[in-house]
C-alpha cells in the first residue's frame, strides 16, 4: 500500500508541475542535484540523459527524467527571470520595448512607444494576435 501511495505521490507531484508549468531556467545538461518535482527548460542541442529532448520541459522524478515536448501555445513560467515564455516554433518571452528619447514631437514618441507595448504584449500572449 505505501508503494502505490509514494507513486500517487509522485504522479500528482509531476502533474501539478506541468500544469502550474513552472521551471528553474533554461539548461543544456541536467543539473548536478535535482529534486522531485524539478523542473527545467531543454535547451537546444541538449547533452547527457538530455540528448535528443530540445526544447522538451524537463522533469526530475527522483531516479529519471520525464520529459513533456512542448506544443504550440504552451506557457510556462521561468523562474530565474520571472517571465512567462510561450511556445511557438520555440520558446519565446516579450521583448521590453526601448523607452523614447530625445526629440521634439512628445506625440509621435508617445505613439510609437505604445505601439510597441501593444506589440509586445501580443507577442507575450497577453493581447490576441492581431
Amino acid at each position: 500500500m505505501e508503494t502505490t501511495l509514494v507513486g500517487y505521490a509522485a504522479l500528482f507531484g509531476t502533474l501539478d508541475t506541468l500544469v502550474q508549468a513552472t521551471v528553474f531556467d533554461e539548461r543544456e545538461q541536467p543539473p548536478g542535484t535535482a529534486q522531485p518535482g524539478d523542473a527545467y527548460l531543454v535547451a537546444a542541442d541538449a547533452g547527457g540523459d538530455w540528448q535528443g529532448q530540445d526544447r522538451a520541459i524537463a522533469v526530475w522524478l527522483g531516479s529519471n527524467w520525464l520529459f513533456a515536448p512542448p506544443v504550440e501555445g504552451a506557457s510556462v513560467r521561468r523562474l530565474d527571470t520571472g517571465q512567462m515564455l510561450i511556445y511557438s516554433d520555440g520558446w519565446s518571452a516579450a521583448l521590453e520595448p526601448a523607452e523614447p528619447t530625445g526629440g521634439t514631437t512628445v506625440d509621435a514618441e508617445a505613439r510609437a512607444a505604445i505601439a510597441a507595448l501593444i506589440s509586445a504584449l501580443r507577442h507575450s500572449g497577453i493581447f490576441p494576435a492581431g
